[in-house]
């Protein structure tokens, strides 16, 4: 059926899919995950899906909007729109890819010859997805940077293999059992120094989402990060506050003295000993108060 809009209709048209807004380029890609292969299809195709809803310009690749559906009068204007359309789409797949999609006209052609392609779900890339999860442990990454691999690798799974949505109350519970299952595997490979913080989560009741343990596990290493600054302060400190807080109180020998000395440059400590029984230190401290004799 063709559509009686006009251009005019169609500008004023924010959602239209003939609309083009100032902030559309047609050299940017869609995603930043650009497309290799059958190792990456399914997560690159979501977030080019995505971006192009957001743009109103969905029905370009899943082949609802045609040409034919406009008037003689808006067929340039839909060219227009499914060169930009096409322009993203060959700059969101690799190198290796773009040539073979560079030449083509349609927008739709190109989407289903990618997904005919590379859209090869079968139990291995789930079976991989899987062993991924159970044996990704946080290592010498940060909590977040462990968290975020996580995050990624199970909402690739949930693409493969989505979980039940339909809101029953078997549904409900399944999604219940997989909060906790991933709530466990989170927790289970952090490293031993937040043994103490995993302990108390796991006596909460009810025990939190994985969301809110990530949250709790990075304030526990807030104030790791924090205790460790003020202990790798001037290891000489508490000294120095005890040789000048015993002045009123008496004298320093000069044994004290240098054990004070001492404790500031605990990395040099021999020639710090050294250095104190040089005779220009007794020189130095000559003819002072009683409190330094």
């Amino acid at each position: 059926m063709v559509s009686t809009n006009t251009m005019d209709d169609v500008e004023k048209q924010r959602n239209h899919p003939l609309h083009l807004l100032n902030s559309d380029t047609p050299g940017i890609p869609l995603t930043t995950n650009l497309l290799t292969g059958v190792e990456n299809y399914t997560i690159w195709s979501r977030s080019v899906l995505l971006n192009l809803r957001a743009k109103s310009k969905i029905g370009f690749v899943k082949g609802t909007c045609k040409k034919s559906d406009y008037s003689s009068d808006l067929e340039e204007q839909w060219e227009k729109c499914n060169a930009f359309v096409l322009s993203w789409i060959v700059h969101s797949v690799s190198k290796d890819l773009m040539n073979g999609i560079m030449y083509a006209s349609n927008a739709a052609t190109v989407w289903a010859d990618l997904k005919e392609r590379f859209d090869k779900v079968d139990g291995s890339r789930g079976y991989q997805l899987h062993r991924e999860i159970c044996t990704i442990a946080q290592g010498t990454s940060s909590v977040s940077a462990y968290f975020t691999s996580l995050r990624l690798l199970w909402a690739e799974f949930d693409a493969l293999i989505a979980p039940p949505s339909c809101g029953c109350p078997n549904s409900r519970e399944y999604v219940g059992h997989l909060e906790y299952t991933r709530l466990y595997a989170f927790l289970m490979e952090l490293n031993e120094s937040y043994n103490q913080a995993r302990s108390q989560i796991l006596i909460m009741i009810p025990l939190p989402s994985v969301k809110k343990a990530y949250s709790m596990i990075m304030a526990d290493e807030s104030q790791k990060i924090i205790a460790g600054s003020y202990s790798g302060g001037d290891m000489g400190e508490s000294s120095s506050t005890a040789l000048y807080a015993s002045k009123g109180k008496g004298h320093v020998n000069e044994h004290q003295l240098a054990n004070s000395y001492g404790a500031k440059n605990a990395g040099n400590a021999g020639m710090t000993h050294a250095y104190m029984n040089e005779p220009s230190i007794a020189a130095l401290y000559a003819g002072k108060p009683a409190f330094y004799n």
